[in-house]
């Protein structure tokens, strides 16, 4: 990664740059590979942009002969993925007759917990520097937690009573579902040399769910290399990239069930019904991803990207510039 990061920035200092059309940033001595060999870019028609600036010095770098990206965009983009998780926090409470509450907890869990997310949103961007593009994020998002818990004991907490340890070995499997409005913002840093490239993607964004106690905060980060593809006619280009992605999206769940099935003894205690809650966290948030993108004119261009090894991703993005 540190590697990585020293590469870009000397990149940025790097004179004589032209500016990859659609997302890859400042590409100084651009060229196109392809199965014949490598092509040079440039030689086709760039159309004009709205404004000569955004980005910064872009009436300059175009009066120079650079090819700079157009600086506004809008896309939409959608993303879902699966993995495995970790559950902590087991409780379990129930109010009584006269109001006081009588809770549980697990100690020791067995599981094989997992949880998936599809998020689709809208993000305008604007390029502030050939090399900084900067966006916001409104969307929605569905997902859904599947805990899979074996609980051999509870420690059950009655008021003015203290604790005790029931050994009442049960299990807990549900499918807990949630959805709700999505925004953030992000940025990307992108840079490269001839017909490769390296970018660094961040964004943050918070869902709002209506079936989970507080909001989900989300980080998305993505370090990526990748090479530019084209023809010699060059009527549309593209690209091909590997990298890496760690999202960290721990959250909150919540449910309920019958205490019959914990221990038939507990109903005249706890009542009929429970309620339980805890925290899952992710237990791989890093995982390896490839993809590329098609140009099809420098306005127009889609996105598709896969992820694999220890999170199952796919996501794909469409994207128009003015």
């Amino acid at each position: 990664m540190y590697r990585l990061i020293v590469f870009i920035l000397v990149l940025l200092i790097t004179a004589d740059i032209a500016a990859q059309q659609q997302g890859f940033g400042i590409v100084p001595n651009k060229k196109y590979l392809w199965f014949g060999g490598s092509t040079k870019a440039g030689e086709k028609k760039s159309v004009k942009p709205v404004t000569q600036a955004p980005p910064f010095c872009g009436k300059k770098r175009r009066a120079a002969g650079n090819q700079l990206p157009l600086p506004f965009g809008v896309g939409i983009h959608g993303i879902y993925y699966v993995q495995a998780y970790e559950a902590s926090d087991l409780t379990m409470s129930q109010q009584t007759d006269n109001e006081e509450k009588i809770t549980a907890r697990a100690d020791t869990m067995y599981q094989n917990t997992t949880s998936g997310e599809l998020k689709v949103t809208i993000r305008p961007d604007i390029w502030i520097f050939p090399f900084l593009n900067v966006y916001g994020i409104i969307g929605y998002t569905q997902g859904m937690t599947n805990p899979e818990l074996m609980v051999p004991y509870i420690i059950l907490d009655i008021p003015n009573f203290g604790e005790f340890k029931v050994d009442v070995p049960f299990e807990i499997s549900d499918q807990l579902r949630y959805h709700g409005p999505t925004y953030g913002a992000g940025a990307t840093i992108s840079a490269g040399f001839g017909s490769f490239f390296g970018l660094i993607d961040y964004h943050y964004s918070v869902t709002d769910p209506n079936d989970l106690d507080g909001k989900l905060y989300n980080h998305f980060f993505s370090p990526k290399v990748g090479i530019l593809l084209g023809g010699k006619s060059k009527k549309s280009t593209g690209s091909f990239w590997v990298g890496a992605m760690y999202i960290s999206n721990n959250h909150t769940f919540k449910g309920e069930l019958l205490v019959e099935d914990i221990a038939p003894e507990l109903v005249a205690l706890i009542g009929e019904k429970a309620d339980y809650s805890g925290t899952v966290t992710s237990l791989h948030p890093w995982n390896f991803v490839f993809g590329g993108s098609w140009i099809f004119n420098d306005r127009h261009n889609f996105v598709l990207e896969a992820g694999f090894f220890e999170r199952k991703q796919v996501s794909f993005s469409y994207n128009f510039r003015f």
